[in-house]
């Protein structure tokens, strides 16, 4: 991931260019405001956000492609279990069988498609390598080898059972989906930490 910079005071740009806009409220960054920037790569555009904004995700922050878009999946995991948390609509039908489906389609699987993605995405730079020299090559075997450490982990994720509803271990439903999203929540963390 790209290193943080740390801006006291902006100063007015050199360049005439008009100032840098920030990635979280799209106003520009004004002469004096405090602010953070980053640049994943010297050939992607540098991210600036105010230091009062909400700085981007780790995935828009990390310069490999392949691990971006991994990232980008389990992040999108997270949110999808934040909107799962908030929802008002449980009312005395709510059914807790349905409700680890929803977990299983919209957190689980969701995540598990996009981290097969980036294990395409490797498989597909294994194979312009040995397309390009005509063979395999210590650095196309690796690139294969990440890929199938990156479906191991896709395998992980798309395994993971959510609890089942115990009416005798719970006082009221509402503990159990907090208890359920936040055991899911730390599963997914810990499976996080085995991408190459």
């Amino acid at each position: 991931m790209s290193r943080i910079n740390y801006v006291a005071s902006a100063r007015k740009r050199k360049d005439g260019k008009a100032p840098h806009e920030c990635y979280d409220c799209d106003q520009p960054i004004i002469e004096g405001q405090s602010y953070a920037w980053a640049q994943p790569s010297r050939y992607s555009a540098r991210i600036n956000w105010h230091s009062t904004c909400k700085a981007p995700p780790p995935s828009r922050l990390e310069a490999n492609e392949k691990r971006s878009t991994a990232m980008a999946a389990f992040e999108n995991g997270y949110d999808a279990i934040d909107l799962l948390r908030n929802e008002d609509d449980r009312g005395t039908d709510f059914d807790p069988e349905a409700f680890v489906e929803r977990i299983k389609d919209e957190v689980l699987n969701v995540v598990g498609e996009g981290v097969r993605e980036a294990a395409e995405l490797w498989r597909e730079s294994a194979t312009n390598i040995e397309d390009g020299f005509g063979h395999p090559t210590s650095m196309s075997e690796e690139f294969e080898g990440y890929a199938d450490d990156v479906d191991g982990v896709a395998d992980e994720v798309e395994g993971i059972e959510p609890e089942e509803y115990d009416a005798e271990q719970y006082n009221d439903v509402d503990e159990w989906i907090d208890a359920t999203l936040d055991s899911v929540v730390d599963e997914l963390g810990s499976i996080e930490g085995n991408l190459p």
